[in-house]
């Protein structure tokens, strides 16, 4: 028992370092938007990379993964605490194939709201074509702009 909890807290510790991207955004709301817009962005949980509120991301298959994508998605994770110390982008791994959204996303996301912050998980491209990397990344580059620069707008 004792092992398999030390085995946990190591493959999670290297899930936090090696699997997942993680920012601390800080900053303020740069533009303003519609009264309308602001309260429909401060209590979604789907959010395009493009700031528009949706209402569900990819489809989640039985195993916790994704493995169809169709757009880029931000799943934000509020904590229940009120007074949040700050927001984290997660990036779950996949090796480009797929997104392990249960395992590496929302267990994450979990374990950081248990500690007072909220959570982005980035759904991002993904797929066996060579430039698919790119495109992770630029959505990942995308997510990290619009979460510091809308912030307050996301209700974060």
């Amino acid at each position: 028992m004792l092992i398999r909890i030390m085995i946990k807290k190591k493959s999670f510790m290297r899930l936090l370092t090696s699997a997942l991207l993680l920012f601390f955004v800080a900053g303020s709301t740069e533009g303003q938007s519609s009264a309308g817009k602001r309260k429909s962005l401060a209590r979604a949980t789907y959010i395009s990379l493009t700031g528009e509120a949706l209402s569900k991301g990819n489809a989640i298959e039985a195993d916790g993964n994704i493995h169809q994508f169709s757009s880029p998605v931000l799943k934000i994770v509020r904590t229940k605490s009120k007074l949040s110390k700050g927001i984290v982008l997660l990036i779950p791994g996949g090796g480009y194939e797929v997104v392990n959204l249960k395992n590496e996303g929302e267990k994450a996301a979990q374990f950081l709201n248990d500690e007072d912050f909220d959570a982005a998980i980035l759904e991002y491209h993904i797929g066996k074509e060579v430039q698919i990397r790119n495109l992770a990344l630029a959505d990942a580059l995308q997510a990290f702009r619009l979460l510091k620069a809308n912030r307050k707008l996301l209700g974060l």
